[in-house]
């Protein structure tokens, strides 16, 4: 099954791990979907494609916070890290509010009474109230971009505190060009003298297990060694002039 068709399996799962592969599949499947709807609604106008917009995007929601919640697990970080962007930003929505609320509901008062035509004093107004937002959003921004970060980290190796890792522990791949199990028993039983040889790829015309022989280790014969010339102590000619 296509990893990106596995949230819609475990559609309200939130235990286990999921590996980045899924989730990341998982994101493209519905940006590329809710481009599809956008292009279909924009071209069409058909008011059904809008509400088949809508219950998609209910149909979904589940499922995907239920995958970014596995996916937290599977880098060994409880699943409430969803709730921490949010969080962040309601809290300082909350803050703010008490303190500049009452000031940015008295600019856009001022604005309106300024007039339909826009002025520059209309725009530094509506800067001046806006940039508490604008800062409520930059925070927000950045609780958003930790828990991102969160998501492009691998996963732990092995099982963890939420489950066995999606990708396997890998204590298998060692052993596949080893043969079947009752002869890798027998190897480290050291008695493997009598049991038959499996290859994993048998070539053989027909395709039968040949019994393991061992073939004779044939020695390299003994060429006759070139006789040592002889040292010689005999004093060599000088070469000179001839005194």
């Amino acid at each position: 099954m296509p990893l990106f068709l596995q949230p819609f399996v475990k559609y309200a799962d939130f235990n286990g791990r999921a590996r980045r592969a899924e989730y990341w599949q998982w994101c493209a499947f519905q940006s590329f979907a809710g481009v599809i709807f956008e292009v279909l609604r924009v071209s069409d106008g058909n008011k059904f494609i809008a509400l088949f917009q809508g219950l998609f995007s209910l149909a979904i929601l589940i499922p995907s916070i239920a995958v970014a919640v596995r996916r937290f697990h599977d880098t060994d970080r409880t699943g409430w890290w969803f709730l921490f962007a949010p969080v962040v930003g309601t809290v300082a929505l909350v803050i703010y509010l008490p303190v500049g609320g009452a000031t940015l509901i008295a600019n856009l008062q001022q604005m309106r009474g300024m007039g339909p035509q826009p002025t520059g004093s209309q725009a530094a107004l509506l800067l001046h109230a806006l940039s508490p937002v604008f800062v409520i959003m930059f925070i927000w921004m950045a609780a958003a971009t930790v828990t991102f970060v969160f998501h492009l980290l691998p996963g732990t190796q092995g099982s963890n505190r939420f489950g066995p890792d999606p990708k396997g522990d890998g204590s298998d791949i060692s052993r596949i060009f080893e043969g079947p199990a009752h002869e890798r028993a027998a190897r480290e039983s050291h008695d493997d003298a009598n049991v038959p040889h499996t290859p994993v790829f048998d070539f053989s015309p027909a395709g039968k297990t040949q019994m393991r022989t061992v073939a004779p280790v044939m020695e390299s014969p003994a060429y006759p060694t070139r006789p040592m010339a002889p040292s010689s102590t005999a004093a060599r000619p000088t070469f000179g002039k001839r005194r």
